[in-house]
């Protein structure tokens, strides 16, 4: 029997999280070709398994530590960009940029189980082959303003996963949830005005 007058006291406390995010390692190089053309790169290195997770007190999540290191990679991310300028006024621009997923192949595979951030039970993974990025660009130069147009395609697929993928305590997997596949395209346009004063 429970007895409904009975009161409970709950201590608060305010916690405080520290994480270390993926090291970063970028390298860039760029080439003027004359007074009408530049083209530039970047090449990215992310290592997702350095990611770490701390509180307060200094307790290390060392379950969290080790699903990082188990389903995630190191990536490379590319970028390239060129822009001819025609004349005085008018230039053109052109991009492209490559971003693999993280997520190592075998989650998806092996439909290891997944944790999301939240209390919604549904998450999705960026497929293996990554995002594509597209862009084009017009920038017009004038002696009191400025105007810039640019278009943007964006690419990638996902696994789209309704429910957990749940395991039992001796590590038996349940009935997985069967994926859906999503193939996702963005295009955004953009235009700047700027006044020179």
């Amino acid at each position: 029997m429970v007895d409904a007058s009975a009161r409970h006291k709950l201590e608060y406390r305010y916690y405080t999280y520290d994480m270390n995010t993926p090291q970063k390692v970028i390298l860039s190089a760029a080439l003027q070709l004359g007074k009408r053309a530049m083209l530039s790169v970047d090449y990215e290195m992310l290592d997702y398994t350095t990611m770490n997770l701390y509180d307060t007190y200094g307790f290390v999540y060392e379950d969290v530590r080790q699903d990082i290191q188990r389903k995630l990679n190191n990536v490379r991310n590319l970028r390239l960009g060129a822009e001819w300028r025609l004349n005085d006024v008018m230039s053109l621009r052109g991009g492209y940029a490559y971003m693999p997923s993280p997520v190592k192949s075998s989650v998806i595979t092996d439909h290891q189980e997944v944790f999301t951030p939240s209390l919604t039970p549904h998450y999705s993974i960026i497929d293996n082959k990554g995002t594509s990025v597209y862009s084009l660009g017009l920038g017009l130069r004038f002696d009191d303003f400025y105007l810039d147009f640019a278009y943007q395609n964006r690419s990638y697929g996902e696994q789209f996963y309704p429910y957990y993928n749940w395991v039992k305590l001796d590590g038996e997997a349940l009935p997985h949830n069967n994926a859906s596949y999503l193939k996702t395209t963005q295009n955004n346009f953009a235009m700047t005005l700027g006044m020179r004063f």
